[in-house]
């Protein structure tokens, strides 16, 4: 497909004014969204409209291209171009006059992001947000283009407009045909594969992972470092399995530099979405539900497994972080993020110092001791300050200062409650729509600690069991979630069923209650009747635009494959009367092996460590 699409963009080498089509003019529809990201646009002299049934009849009786932007609320280039070209009222008349301007959340339209993204990364070899794509009225994604400066994207869009009045028909057609390529090779990927034993496919996978493996500083890659938790966690279910010492070392060092660099909040706990760097040092500081309650059932279990006590202590952290600060006390549950940028929009400020403030608010000692442990001398990187890491071990701090562990401890409490104290007195904007899958991440995390310690994690846990069975399953029906006032977001797509349901049965694995198992299987069952056909999972009910094909296994994103998680909690309520229609269907597509398991099983690494789990049983 990459070279239709290319050279469909090649073609935009005049910029000739485009035509201006008659009819009613749009307005911005997303003042007051129940979305904070979305409402943040609300003022845009842009006429944003709503994704939906009504956008793209718009199109099509226009004829205009959408464009179809995606973003998120914590997302520091998403505010860069709404700042610099959203509220810019030249390219706005453009978008106005020449195109059906459409405003996402890629956290409230997961499975359109998902496509357009695919499409993004297949034409310009990588992704991210903003997500800018230009669709053609039947809904074929034509041209796309990520973070742009203001007169770039300007021209861009005129050159689009240029040539797509010069042959809307020939274009459509070529996009119609690069859809149909995506889709074909999508379908390719699905291609199912018979013979093939969970033990291969878990020594391809540690193949692979070690091949991708930072072996000096931990993770993947050599550049941005992601903290990749699905497939941290299946991993460490394999080496579980397996024993294998360098697949052991490699993870046991991944934490470890995860927890003790900038990636990790050294004051109040959680984890940052990911560093910008290959070393963990500099974290893009914009903090996601999902991350941080994945990464606390990795670090329990990782604790567990390689005898770690300071890696339980960084799941606790982390866990007590999201209940102080991302937990919602209006109406309960989790809300989705904090921003990367402060309430003067200043990226990573509110996590960072400098040493005049430190002298202010510390004593003596507090300060020097801090200084060393939390490397805050010397000049930073970083803009507004110092960011605190583990920069000496106590053993070099008591050597150095001739102070006992004991006060060095009491020294480094002192600063870090003064600094927090401080820290609270700062504004960091929240989005607090209350997201059905990711609470369903966070029942599970609770669920783990309060095996570990029922007293502490138990109460929140079942507030957070009743908020999720209260407001946002609904008489049979998963909602995607809710907004602050408790408004439905629209209805769950299959990640929701899947994380909801796998939350819940953590939750009932702890309190071995058949009613809690009988809810888990409900929401099972209504998955499988939802999404499921014998072509494969569906990722939505409703699909607006062509594409988005049936699939045997779902990829692991940021969250596990909503698919590999349904076929195990399934399995743990195969016995529950409302499963009894589905036992078939669930055997039987736990036995599909399809051909992206075997040529990237580094994406399906939750679906893998299914197999194996289900194999060592």
């Amino acid at each position: 497909m990459r070279p239709i699409i290319l050279l469909l963009i090649s073609c935009f080498v005049l910029s000739l004014p485009g035509v201006i089509y008659a009819g009613a003019e749009l307005q911005n529809q997303l003042k007051s969204h129940a979305s904070p990201y979305l409402a943040l646009h609300g003022e845009d002299p842009v006429h944003w409209q709503a994704w939906g049934p009504q956008a793209i009849d718009s199109a099509r009786k226009s004829n205009k291209l959408m464009f179809i932007s995606s973003g998120y609320f914590s997302c520091h280039w998403c505010h860069v171009m709404q700042r610099e070209s959203y509220n810019n009222k030249a390219i706005a008349r453009i978008l106005n006059e020449r195109f059906i301007p459409i405003k996402i959340d890629r956290e409230m339209e997961p499975v359109l992001d998902e496509w357009l993204m695919i499409f993004i990364q297949e034409t310009r070899g990588h992704g991210g947000w903003p997500l800018n794509v230009f669709l053609t009225p039947q809904g074929y994604p034509l041209a796309g283009v990520l973070y742009l400066p203001a007169e770039q994207f300007k021209d861009y869009l005129l050159k689009i407009d240029d040539i797509w009045n010069r042959d809307r028909q020939g274009l459509t057609q070529t996009a119609a045909n690069a859809a149909w390529v995506m889709n074909k090779r999508q379908q390719m990927a699905q291609v199912l594969l018979p013979d093939i034993q969970p033990s291969e496919l878990e020594q391809k996978l540690n193949s692979q992972t070690l091949a991708m493996a930072d072996e000096m500083a931990g993770g993947f890659g050599q550049q941005t470092k992601f903290p990749l938790s699905p497939q941290l966690s299946a991993l460490l279910t394999l080496y579980a399995k397996q024993s294998s010492e360098q697949m052991g070392d490699f993870l046991s060092l991944t934490l470890q530099q995860m927890a003790d660099n900038g990636l990790y909040d050294r004051l109040g706990g959680g984890f940052y979405r990911y560093t910008v760097d290959p070393y963990w040092r500099t974290p893009h500081f914009e903090k996601m539900l999902y991350d941080n309650a994945q990464l606390v059932t990795v670090y329990l279990r990782a604790a567990e497994i390689f005898s770690r006590p300071e890696f339980e202590n960084t799941a606790f952290s982390t866990l007590d972080f999201l209940l102080r600060e991302m937990g919602a006390a209006d109406r309960g549950g989790f809300v989705a993020s904090l921003s990367a940028v402060d309430d003067q929009d200043r990226e990573g400020a509110y996590y960072l110092w400098d040493r005049e403030t430190l002298h202010e608010i510390l004593s003596d000692q507090e300060y020097d001791i801090a200084i060393m442990a939390w490397g805050l001398d010397g000049t930073s990187e970083l803009e507004y300050g110092h960011l605190p890491v583990k920069a000496m071990p106590m053993a070099d701090l008591a050597g150095t200062t001739q102070k006992g562990p004991a006060q060095i401890a009491e020294l480094l409490n002192a600063a870090r409650i003064k600094m927090m104290t401080e820290r609270q007195r700062r504004r960091l904007p929240k989005d607090d729509k209350r997201l059905s899958s990711w609470n369903g991440l966070v029942l599970s995390a609770l669920a783990e600690a309060a095996r570990r310690n029922h007293k502490r994690y138990a109460p929140p846990a079942i507030r957070l069991r009743n908020f999720i069975l209260s407001e946002l399953w609904d008489s049979g029906e998963m909602k995607r979630g809710v907004d602050k006032r408790g408004q439905s977001l629209g209805p769950g797509n299959l990640e929701d069923y899947a994380h909801v349901a796998k939350g819940l049965l953590a939750w009932a694995e702890f309190t071995g209650q058949k009613g809690d198992y009988r809810v888990v299987a409900e929401i099972a069952t209504e998955a499988w009747r939802r999404f499921y056909t014998e072509q494969g999972w569906h990722s939505s009910e409703t699909r607006l635009i062509p594409g988005q094909p049936p699939r045997h296994h779902i990829r692991d994103d940021t969250l596990p494959s909503p698919s590999a998680v349904l076929f195990q909690v399934s399995l743990e309520v195969l016995d529950q009367p409302t499963m009894v229609g589905f036992r078939e269907k669930v055997l039987k597509g736990l036995s599909i092996t399809s051909r992206d398991l075997v040529t990237v099983p580094f994406s399906y690494a939750t679906h893998i460590a299914l197999l194996s789990r289900r194999g060592k049983d």
